[in-house]
């Protein structure tokens, strides 16, 4: 079964939302495995500590192309990801095998009228964690 690699580069991640309109990054065979690099916190780029970014993510941050934020949203999505065969409608079954950080931190943003309990926060809050990787806790 190949195994291929789809690395988060400002041609392959889009910002914002799905979108039918942006080329494959990649195309697959079904049963492919792919190993897919994914950043998060692009809405926190000069909020966040110089620890919180690679020269991948930071390339990203200073040079995603206008066409790549296709969305409202805050969140970056590698792909799109072309399933040769497949046609609209059909339904894809996705297993993730492994998720694995990348980097000793991470972070927790509160935005008032967003999320899973919208009303619940009045103040927006922003809270960079600590990761121990190896010991799989923050």
């Amino acid at each position: 079964m190949p195994v291929h690699t789809l690395k988060a580069t400002p041609h392959t991640v889009h910002l914002g939302g799905f979108s039918s309109q942006l080329p494959p990054a990649l195309y697959v065979q079904s049963g492919d495995v792919v190993q897919v690099e994914t950043y998060s916190g692009f809405a926190h780029y000069g909020k966040a500590p110089d620890r919180f970014f690679t020269p991948e993510f930071l390339e990203i941050c200073q040079t995603l192309p206008a066409e790549r934020r296709v969305g409202p949203g805050p969140h970056l999505l590698t792909g799109p990801i072309y399933v040769e065969g497949a046609e609209p409608g059909d339904v894809l079954e996705v297993r993730l095998q492994a998720i694995t950080p990348r980097l000793p931190i991470g972070f927790n943003a509160i935005r008032p009228g967003w999320g899973a309990l919208p009303g619940e926060f009045d103040q927006p809050r922003l809270r960079f964690i600590d990761l121990d990787i190896d010991q799989g806790v923050a």
